[in-house]
């Protein structure tokens, strides 16, 4: 396999990673390559891959022969070791040049169907992306995460805007920003509200334990009991114990 094909298919790879939480199909992988690729080549390219962080769907083969480079990786190589979006690639995002793509062509080419295509149409708002979430910058989110929710709202405004028919690579821009920002408002008012019910649940076990400790005086106790008492209906009493685990767990020690 020629090797600068090989590194310029690979840092396309990374590029299209960065956009799916690290991870790739075999077919992403050998869309890019654009050829049949023998069984030896795709785990050369799977096992460079997996030493970059990137885990490519049914291969369970190891970084194999470019292990070493992870083990000896820099401090800024870390930011590959992440699971999530936000962390992945970081210091290679400032490198990342995108100025030669051809927006409405890859736009173009994204209705078509063409998978790398719409892996450059992303990585092409990479950026951007972090600059129009700065709203949603809430003093409960922490950066990773908001940077997180932000990419993988980036991957969805372009799957959604598919089917709309711009004029230009602004209204392309325009359209993938609007589409970003409506995913990020429903994907943080759902986080806001698993915090409130988070804090909720805290709050009603903290109680519970209380009136667990008043009962316990009366003889044994049970989970069952003490909701019973504190008219707390089957549904919510389950979603504790989903949260929370065990009775045990739950009451204390009595």
């Amino acid at each position: 396999m020629d090797e600068s094909l090989f590194l310029d298919n690979i840092k396309l790879l990374l590029e299209l990673a960065k956009a799916n939480e690290g991870r790739l199909t075999k077919e992403e992988v050998c869309k890019t390559f654009a050829e049949n690729i023998e069984d030896k080549d795709y785990k050369t390219i799977c096992a460079y891959l997996t030493a970059k962080g990137v885990t490519v769907d049914d291969y369970e083969g190891g970084a194999g022969e470019f292990a070493v480079e992870e083990s000896s990786a820099t401090d800024s190589d870390e930011a590959y070791e992440g699971s999530k979006v936000s962390t992945y690639y970081a210091d290679d995002l400032a490198d990342l040049d995108t100025s030669g793509y051809d927006v409405m062509k890859l736009f173009d080419r994204c209705k078509e169907g063409d998978l790398v295509a719409r892996e450059q149409l992303i990585s092409r708002y990479l950026k951007d992306v972090r600059e129009w979430v700065m709203p949603f910058a809430y003093e409960w989110v922490n950066e990773e995460d908001l940077l997180g929710n932000a990419n993988i709202s980036l991957v969805n405004a372009v799957d959604d805007v598919i089917s709309e028919a711009p004029r230009d690579a602004f209204e392309v821009e325009a359209l993938i920003r609007e589409a970003v920002l409506d995913h990020m408002s429903v994907i943080m008012n759902e986080e806001n509200e698993a915090r409130y019910t988070g804090e909720s649940v805290a709050g009603l076990i903290n109680d519970m334990r209380h009136v667990a400790r008043s009962l316990s005086k009366e003889g044994d106790v049970t989970l069952e009991a003490v909701a019973e008492y504190m008219h707390i209906d089957d549904e919510r009493l389950e979603l504790i114990k989903e949260i929370v685990g065990k009775d045990r767990d739950i009451l204390g020690e009595l």
